[in-house]
């Protein structure tokens, strides 16, 4: 697998705060997000979750990722799919096969991690 890692400009970041994110929070109706400084996301095209689990188990245990997302999973609702320590939100393809009979591709998926609060909508 190779992710593509989304990483913050730590000087860009600090200029906003320092510019926009003080005269945010003296509003009063503004709070400061409670949650992690960082958040680790990666997006990965894994052309077959099913044959890549072991290395993405790998990925998520060596790099602590908070949010994955994944595509073309290639699964169907007959498969199961959970990594310890995350919530998987998945939309596969509606038909596992086409007329022909050939499996479809496609489908995606978001792993959260669990201390982190989300839900699918």
């Amino acid at each position: 697998l190779s992710p593509f890692v989304a990483q913050s400009d730590d000087r860009r970041r600090d200029r906003n705060t320092n510019a926009h994110g003080t005269s945010l929070l003296s509003c009063g109706d503004v709070e400061q997000n409670p949650g992690p400084s960082k958040l680790k996301v990666v997006s990965v095209n894994v052309r077959s979750l099913r044959s890549r689990a072991t290395e993405l188990e790998k990925l998520l245990h060596d790099q602590d990722l908070d949010v994955v997302m994944l595509q073309e999973t290639f699964l169907s609702k007959a498969v199961d799919a959970q990594f310890e320590g995350y919530t998987v939100y998945r939309r596969d393809r509606a038909e596992p096969k086409t007329k022909k009979g050939r499996l479809r591709r496609g489908g995606v998926a978001t792993l959260v991690k669990k201390n982190l609060t989300s839900e699918q909508t």
